[in-house]
């Protein structure tokens, strides 16, 4: 019979009278985190079998179940819960359960799966939401339906603010487009997520361009920055043009933050394209501008930007 991986190290390290030594196993855990983003179930049951860690989690805190879950690998998140995997195993410091990842991802069998073994359907994050929250915000429908049958509420979020995708759904909301507008991890950053698009703008015809981008960004269950920038190729500097793709986007962010309406002080200022340093009841609000390379050109590659960091 096979001895387990963990054994033969315990027994390694005893020959070589190494007290209180025992080998890494970070090559396990990576193994074990890539079998599941991939759904590669026969390496995991390896990798088990030879005593890895179903808890086993990446760097930044993630799970292999929570990954799987992501992914809808449901025979991944079979075999792992089959070994024990913690069904509400919240290792990030969001407390973002393998419930809440399926369920904003819209892998409705995973969390069916989920919550007949035993998942908290109304767990919520660090700043407050559910996994209701997330299937709502993302308009996972199937996922609402199961949910709701088995008592799921929504979280009001214990930060008051807006669900970080109710945040992205106002830039699509007012026109700007992207390709996903869906709240996504990072490539490299997966403890870290964004949402992000854009608009353009030609006053005055040809050469004349402007460039909207709306960028939220911050950690899976909270939105912590908001960033407006307009990339400004003109001949003279159009204020009017940028008053009116910027104002309706920050008075409908306001609005879906439930912090009423957008200060008229500071409307009138980004209207004029000033310098602004002000705290709000949604967060502190920061402006610049800068002008172009050139000085006889100073519109040509100018740059206006709008960050709001969120209380």
């Amino acid at each position: 019979m096979t001895r387990p991986l963990s054994h033969i190290k315990a027994g390694l390290a005893a020959v070589l009278g190494l007290m209180f030594v025992s080998l890494p196993a970070w090559s396990d855990d990576a193994a074990l985190i890539a079998a599941a983003k991939s759904g590669d179930t026969a390496t995991i049951r390896t990798l088990l079998a030879q005593g890895a860690d179903p808890d086993t989690h990446d760097e930044t805190g993630i799970s292999a179940l929570e990954w799987a879950a992501a992914k809808g690998h449901l025979a991944t998140v079979k075999v792992l819960l089959d070994d024990h995997a913690a069904v509400d195993g919240a290792s990030t410091p969001d407390k973002f359960t393998p419930l809440m990842r399926a369920a904003n991802f819209g892998h409705k069998e995973v969390a069916a799966l989920l919550i007949a073994r035993g998942a908290d359907v109304n767990a919520r994050t660090a700043s407050g939401y559910t996994a209701l929250d997330y299937a709502v915000n993302t308009d996972k429908r199937d996922v609402i339906a199961l949910l709701k049958t088995h008592g799921a509420k929504r979280g009001a979020g214990a930060d008051g603010l807006a669900h970080p995708q109710t945040l992205c759904n106002v830039g699509k909301n007012v026109g700007f487009y992207a390709q996903n507008w869906s709240w996504t991890a990072y490539a490299q950053y997966p403890t870290q997520y964004y949402c992000q698009g854009i608009q353009h703008d030609s006053p005055g015809g040809d050469g004349n361009m402007l460039m909207f981008t709306y960028l939220v960004d911050g950690t899976a269950g909270k939105a912590q920055r908001l960033l407006i920038t307009t990339d400004i190729y003109a001949d003279s500097l159009p204020k009017d043009v940028i008053d009116r793709n910027v104002r309706p986007l920050l008075t409908n962010i306001y609005a879906v933050a439930g912090k009423g309406p957008m200060p008229g002080d500071l409307t009138d200022a980004i209207a004029a394209l000033s310098v602004v340093r002000e705290d709000t009841a949604l967060g502190a609000v920061t402006t610049a501008y800068r002008p172009g390379d050139h000085a006889d050109m100073p519109y040509n590659g100018a740059e206006y930007t709008i960050q709001i960091i969120l209380h």
